[in-house]
């Protein structure tokens, strides 16, 4: 789970622009989710694929690429919770 916080995807301002009321508005608006989905799948991928690596590799190169995939979820505003 992600402890930054997240704005939301469409803010106030642009709930309440009148080219949103038309039928383009609802396209827009699920453009905008879409591509924050297509970013969250790609960040999920990218360290699906990481970890599948890490089973393979010896024991420094894990913990370089682990270290890499925590620098990538970093950047994406997730770390790891807190235990």
């Amino acid at each position: 789970m992600s402890n930054k916080k997240q704005e939301p995807l469409v803010s106030d301002e642009d709930i309440n622009d009148p080219k949103l009321v038309i039928p383009l508005g609802a396209k827009m608006i699920r453009d905008i989710y879409e591509a924050s989905r297509a970013k969250d799948a790609e960040l999920i991928q990218q360290m699906v694929d990481g970890f599948i690596g890490v089973y393979w590799m010896g024991q420094e190169a894990s913990k370089k690429l682990i270290t890499e995939l925590l620098a990538t979820a970093a950047a994406a505003g997730y770390k790891p919770t807190d235990r």
